[in-house]
């Protein structure tokens, strides 16, 4: 902002800076930011700059990283102002100021390419650009804003100095260049090329056709071979200076550019990227995501749609034809993958970088030649033929068009997150803070789901550690680095790649010693809670805490990478070192008069530079000798679109007909008014049938349930209340915890009437589901409606329900007191029993199975884990026992376990798609350096009081096998009745196939999609179908948390054990001739 007072006589820049403070300042300050992607990971970094500035490790996210991996000035700059100001209102600032200083860098990088009023112009439209306020109210990113007003503030003195070769202009160049990359290195990569190329190619060409002193004036009035080598040397003593200027910039800016985010480039070096690209919408192709398209291209170029047309014909004609190609080839990238060709200019890059930057660098760079069109359209030459062509008012009315779309696309850009969330509900981290600092909790490693990018603030707040982070860059788990998942807490996103890498950490947290979850998304519920995580609780922020009880707390000496100290006082020093330079220079500028434009000597600070270019420069002179003695003749620079141009505004300002103007006018209003209709005004067309169908289900989906209601036949649909009512009674794991994936309908119409099939595709975390509805719609005044389906009538259950319980409170040892209590201080183990276990062969998947039985006289929260070994007892693969089985177990209590082992740490199928539709039951086979010579099973538990309701009974079952015909499995008909006080929310039948002795020969699962009510019956049908399975003739290693075995428990609550009709199933060689079925459920809210 100070570097505009050598300027600020111009009313436009004070009232550019006055609007941008004004509108996004106060934007800011009402807290835009905390609905964008970016604003918290950049405040997380600020945190841990303001807790050790030198520290190159920041252990909270993943399992360690060094923040040398992201460039790191305006992180210290927020880590330095909020120890005065707080986080957030450091950043806010430092937003602001960087908005501020983008406003002053554009009017001095206009000044270049066009008029100072037209500058002024580029000015104003910079601030109501929806680009930048897509930008920093939207995306949030303050590094991009940062260094991007540095870059621009460095041409003016690239310029001069190129062209003039004055020093110090030089050096204030390379220090902006120098707070540019401080900032951000990438922008100063790619600024060199698209910004500072097209300064430079416009100053030598402007050497190359002005005269130097003592030379001959003028052209050759025709062409001669014989005056070939004068005229080339005329023109390189010319430009030579200036070249030999640009290839000193050149080398600086490398120099720079290495030198002052050095530690960033020995680490990149040092332990590269070596991870699956993470999707991103800015590299899909736009004509198939429009979603994207709109987004990453539609609102950044929507406020310059109407100007952009001839700023670029007037960039293309005229000096500034090298902008505009840079312009050209920014568009072209910013495309994304809708051409080939980003990818083949970028190439690997082309997986790592956001596009998105590109448009918004294109949009940044048109607006000079937008700020021209501005200019003409007030009174220069577009003005004339618009007045002469069309009508007197079509400038002025043109010009207030192209004006108001881009203060209303401006405002909708920075509105985006108000009317369409780009995050959930907000989450104060202050109670997640106090119970990770409760008790010692933070001795372990916690996880959040559904927080978005809020997770970073949660982090920020606290110096407990997590899993997972929102740096992509930084990860090094294999678990994470090798699926194209960003972050775990938003897993569901990304389909087999998210939710596979979550369930890796879910089943086996003691590796990570991952105890905690904090969650606000239900979605998760059923799979944490088949994991084995107990719900401990509500926060005081409504945010759900989960935990899982035996694992083992953090060593008391995590591993740090730290980096050489010479490298830490490096990346301490020289960033903010050189934003302080780069602000320093911008006051320089501001408060002092520019020094005279030709000083002493060639420029050159290199020594001996200046004499051999001397020498060189004798020489040219000596060839270009024979120049004076011709005669030359003064005519304007060849240009070949001159003439063409002349010509065409020629006949532009020959005045029209009144036929031919009213015409004109008519078709340039459509040209004006369509595009804005077809973003401002609203479907009115009606529906169809199918239209209809998916709109009510995604108005379901998005919990709309008003608009929902609204589809419904308004002759029988009921009072919106009773609709709400019935929807309320709606649970279970389908109506729930799941998000809906497709709406496939097939409609037969017969005049107003239609009936719709539908395929309904619900996703959970767990299972999928493929539900069939039909549908009755109906047309009234040319609109469609689904009928209402009947209503169902339960019968009334008793009144009252007497249900005794027995209640376990697992209170330790622990006593009143003001301390931290010990995490040391837990109860005793409950003794376990293993009983015979077997190993599979499943195609390429290892299984093993088996049942564990609680024979002590407390309740267990049992976890059971296997462990594959080669023939020198080396660790080949290790996993815990998952959705099969049982993890809370009362006493005496006999469950069944399934260890599915899947890929793990390095040893991955490297085929697995970037992302994909999210498949519950996909699995992927672990890969072995050596043959699996043993298998050691190992059960241990706690003490626990918590999810122990038995309140589902099988009150029928029917089970009978079909085998034939390809068939080998078992149908399931059972009648599931609540005989509790509460709702089944989620239930779980786990199957244990079993041969004539009892022994388990087979494990498996079955989710039941809907909630069982108190005192209500729901029946449950499936078939299990059971594939070739080879049992592995390896020893078998248990280990019981007891000494002494026992034997296998009776079976208490929800347990049948029945024989097999039918014919006989064999599986592995073995007969099974009876099943047990343990039925376990979840329920919504804890039980009183």
């Amino acid at each position: 902002m100070i570097a505009a007072l050598t300027t600020w006589r111009d009313p436009k820049l004070r009232w550019a800076l006055g609007l941008a403070l004004l509108v996004h300042g106060a934007l800011l300050v009402a807290g835009s930011y905390r609905g964008t992607y970016d604003a918290w990971v950049h405040i997380f970094f600020g945190d841990h700059y303001a807790r050790d500035w030198f520290s190159t490790w920041e252990p909270r996210w993943y399992t360690g990283f060094t923040v040398t991996s992201y460039p790191p000035a305006t992180h210290q700059a927020i880590g330095l102002f909020s120890r005065l100001i707080g986080l957030e209102a450091a950043f806010v600032v430092l937003q602001i100021a960087a908005v501020l200083n983008i406003v002053v860098g554009v009017y001095r990088f206009s000044m270049l390419w066009v008029s100072r009023e037209a500058a002024g112009w580029a000015a104003l439209l910079a601030v109501v650009s929806s680009s930048l306020a897509e930008v920093v109210h939207t995306f949030g990113q303050l590094p991009t804003t940062f260094a991007l007003g540095f870059l621009l503030n460095a041409q003016p003195s690239i310029r001069r100095w190129v062209h003039q070769g004055v020093r110090v202009d030089l050096v204030a160049a390379i220090a902006l260049l120098a707070a540019t990359t401080a900032g951000h290195h990438v922008t100063t990569l790619f600024g060199t090329v698209f910004f500072t190329g097209p300064v430079v190619v416009r100053a030598v060409l402007d050497r190359w056709g002005t005269p130097i002193d003592n030379e001959p004036v003028g052209h050759l009035s025709r062409f001669r071979f014989a005056m070939l080598r004068p005229q080339v040397a005329r023109r390189l003593r010319r430009v030579l200076p200036a070249t030999m200027r640009a290839g000193v910039l050149g080398v600086l800016i490398v120099a720079t550019l290495i030198t002052v985010v050095l530690p960033y480039w020995l680490w990149s070096s040092s332990d590269p990227i070596t991870q699956v690209p993470i999707p991103h919408a800015s590299r899909n192709s736009f004509i198939e995501d429009t979603a994207a398209g709109i987004i990453f291209w539609l609102v950044p170029w929507a406020g310059l749609l109407l100007l952009a047309p001839f700023a670029i014909v007037r960039a293309a004609i005229g000096r500034g034809w090298p902008l505009a190609a840079s312009i050209a080839l920014l568009a072209l990238l910013g495309t994304g993958g809708t051409t080939p060709i980003p990818r083949l200019l970028l190439g690997g890059a082309f997986d790592i970088l956001t596009l998105d930057r590109f448009t918004v660098w294109a949009t940044i760079a048109l607006l000079p030649f937008a700020g021209w069109v501005v200019t003409s359209l007030r009174g220069g030459v577009l003005a004339r033929v618009g007045k002469a062509r069309i009508g007197k008012w079509v400038p002025q009315g043109f010009l207030f068009a192209a004006i108001m779309m881009a203060i209303g696309t401006s405002v909708f850009a920075a509105t985006l997150t108000s009317h369409r969330p780009f995050q959930p509900r907000a989450v104060d981290p202050e109670p997640i803070t106090a119970f990770m600092e409760k008790d010692q909790h933070d001795r372990w490693r916690y996880l959040t789901l559904g927080f978005g990018d809020q997770m970073a603030w949660v982090a920020a707040n606290t110096t407990a550690l997590t899993v997972d982070g929102n740096y992509h860059s930084a990860r090094r788990l294999p678990e994470l680095t090798t699926r194209s998942v960003e972050r775990l807490e938003g897993a569901k996103y990304r389909g087999v790649s998210g939710i596979g890498s979550l369930q890796q950490f879910l089943i086996n947290p003691s590796p990570y010693h991952l105890k905690f979850v904090f969650s606000i998304d239900n979605f998760y519920d059923p799979l944490l809670w088949s994991s084995g995580w107990q719900r401990i609780g509500l926060l005081d922020n409504d945010v759900e805490v989960w935990e899982r009880a035996d694992v083992a707390p953090l060593p008391d000496v995590l591993p740090i990478r730290e980096i050489p100290d010479w490298q830490r006082v490096m990346w301490g020093v020289l960033p903010p070192l050189s934003v302080c330079l780069g602000v320093v220079v911008l006051m320089w500028i501001g408060l002092r008069r520019p020094l005279p434009q030709r000083l002493r000597g060639l420029g050159l600070p290199i020594p001996g530079a200046g004499r051999l270019l001397c020498r060189v420069d004798r020489r040219l002179e000596h060839w270009a000798e024979p120049m004076r003695e011709v005669g030359l003749i003064i005519r304007l620079p060849w240009s070949p679109l001159r003439p063409h141009v002349e010509r065409a505004l020629w006949r532009a300002e020959a005045p029209n007909s009144t036929r031919r103007r009213r015409l004109l006018q008519v078709t340039l209003i459509g040209l004006v008014v369509a595009p804005l209709t077809t973003l401002f005004v609203v479907r009115t067309d009606p529906r169809t049938p199918s239209e209809t169908i998916e709109a009510f289900y995604s108005s379901l989906d998005f919990q709309q349930f008003d608009a929902a209601h609204a589809l419904l036949d308004p002759d029988d649909r009921p009072e919106l209340s009773e609709y709400l009512l019935g929807i309320s009674l709606r649970d279970g794991l389908v109506g729930g915890y799941s998000e809906l994936d497709a709406v496939r309908s097939t409609i037969v119409q017969t005049g107003d009437v239609a009936v719709a099939e539908v395929e309904l595709v619900f996703v959970t975390s767990v299972e999928e589901y493929r539900v069939q509805r039909s549908h009755r719609l109906v047309q009234r005044l040319g609109e469609w409606f689904i009928e209402p389906d009947p209503t169902t009538v339960e019968p009334p259950v008793d009144q009252l329900v007497v249900r005794p319980e027995v209640a376990v409170s697992t209170l330790g040892r622990s006593v009143a007191t003001t301390a931290r209590t010990s995490f040391d201080d837990i109860l005793d183990r409950p003794r376990l029993t293993l009983g015979e276990s077997r190993t599979y062969r499943q195609g390429d998947r290892w299984v093993v199975v088996g049942t564990v039985t609680n024979i002590d006289v407390d309740p267990a929260d049992v976890t059971v884990s296997g462990v594959l070994r080669d023939a020198d007892g080396r660790q080949l693969a290790s996993y815990d026992a998952n959705q099969s089985s049982v993890h809370q177990v009362l006493p005496g209590e006999t469950v069944p376990y399934r260890i599915d082992f899947e890929e793990r740490a390095g040893a991955f199928n490297r085929d697995d798609p970037a992302a994909g539709d999210f498949d519950p039951l996909a699995y992927a086979a672990p890969v072995f350096e050596a043959e699996v010579a043993s298998v050691e099973v190992e059960s241990r538990a706690v003490i626990t009081g918590g999810q122990l309701e038995r309140v589902l009974n099988i009150a029928e079952a029917q089970v009978v096998s079909t085998v034939g015909d390809g068939a080998n499995g078992i149908d399931f008909n059972i009648l599931l009745r609540n005989t509790g006080t509460i709702s089944a929310t989620v239930a779980r039948v786990s199957v244990t196939y079993l041969d004539a002795r009892g022994r388990a020969v087979w494990v498996d699962h079955h989710w039941v999609p809907d909630s069982v009510r108190p005192q209500r019956s729901t029946e449950v049908a499936w078939t299990s179908q059971i594939e070739a399975l080879v049992e592995v003739d390896v020893p078998i290693l248990t280990f019981d948390n007891v000494k002494a075995g026992g034997e296998e428990g009776a079976g208490v609550g929800a347990i049948v054990t029945l024989d097999v009709a039918g014919d006989p199933l064999v599986v592995a060689g073995r007969e099974v001739s009876r099943v047990r079925l343990d039925v376990t459920s979840f329920q919504r809210q804890a039980a009183p």
